[in-house]
């Protein structure tokens, strides 16, 4: 019997050190990728830039794009820098050097933003472009 007044679940792990945080049903103040570009600097450099918006301001630093051809992941660099640990709403940006594993207009990349509550945008897939 819990006589703290704090609230105790069933399912909690037994390591004291791990918690488990309540489900966040609503999806208004997640996080969304508004658009991806994806193009080429020369024959070896891929240019990404990716739109972000948080309704709630609150957005992390996991604006990540991971490489399907290295297995790579990558945190895309801010538009300005953070206030008050929250990343500002804009365009993040990231350039890659390419080699023989990268194959333009076959090799895919994802794409997921996060805020500071753990609230994920959808993820995104886009190939790379043609040359």
């Amino acid at each position: 019997l819990d006589r703290t007044g704090l609230p105790t679940w069933p399912d909690q792990p037994s390591d004291a050190t791990q918690i488990r945080m309540q489900l966040d049903d609503s999806t208004a103040d997640n996080p969304v990728i508004l658009d991806i570009a994806m193009a080429y600097a020369g024959s070896d450099i891929l240019q990404i830039t990716v739109d972000v918006t948080d309704p709630n301001s609150d957005l992390s630093r996991m604006i990540l794009a991971h490489d399907t051809a290295t297995g790579g992941g990558y945190a895309l660099n801010p538009p300005a820098p953070p206030v008050n640990g929250n990343y500002p709403n804009g365009t993040y940006s990231l350039s890659v050097f390419l080699d023989e594993r990268h194959q333009p207009g076959v090799t895919d990349w994802y794409f997921v933003v996060s805020d500071n509550l753990c609230n994920n945008s959808p993820i995104e897939r886009r190939t790379m472009p043609a040359l």
